[in-house]
């Protein structure tokens, strides 16, 4: 079942099922090397928990964007869109520009997507963002940030969204959770 979503005003629940991450693996461009801030935080189910790009020592030129986190399905799958939750304590490494590409054999890649998330720098915007572009079935999904706050990438949680009828949602429109 669905996390409870909503997109002005309307229940996302009603339009959008989230997909099931059994058996689901994920991998990432970068990472922190301590296994604590680990691609895996992102399908976990907990905000709390997060992946986090390699931190850069002074003078260092790699771990800069872009960042990819790229999961695998263990069957081809109808994916339409997917919500992003950020890292929760801080700012550092929200995704603000991003590709979304899809496989459908698991290795070759193809561009379905790009887009925005709007960020004003407050507090209040950790919350979810959302973008759909329709059921596309895909064996692996790959998510390119392009751009970042601070240069990082990071990130909460993952849930892919099926069923794109009823609500077309527009790009990066903000995602209100409403447990």
């Amino acid at each position: 079942p669905m996390k409870d979503f909503t997109v002005n005003g309307v229940d996302l629940k009603k339009n959008f099922e989230s997909v099931d991450l059994k058996g689901v693996t994920v991998s990432v461009s970068s990472v922190v090397a301590d296994n604590f801030y680990k691609a895996e935080n992102t399908i976990d189910g907990k905000k709390d928990t997060y992946w986090h790009s390699y931190v850069r020592k002074a003078g260092e030129t790699i771990g800069l964007p872009p960042f990819t986190m790229e999961y695998t399905f263990p069957a081809v799958t109808e994916i339409s869109g997917v919500v992003y939750v950020p890292r929760q304590d801080m700012n550092v490494g929200r995704a603000t520009k991003y590709n979304i590409y899809a496989s459908t054999d698991g290795t070759t890649f193809k561009k379905i997507y790009e887009g925005t998330f709007d960020y004003k720098g407050a507090v209040a915007d950790f919350k979810p963002s959302e973008a759909s572009w329709g059921n596309t079935a895909m064996k692996a999904i790959k998510i390119e940030t392009v751009a970042t706050i601070s240069g990082y990438g990071t990130c909460a949680e993952i849930t892919f969204l099926t069923g794109s009828s009823g609500t077309k949602i527009e790009n990066g429109e903000t995602v209100k959770e409403t447990t």
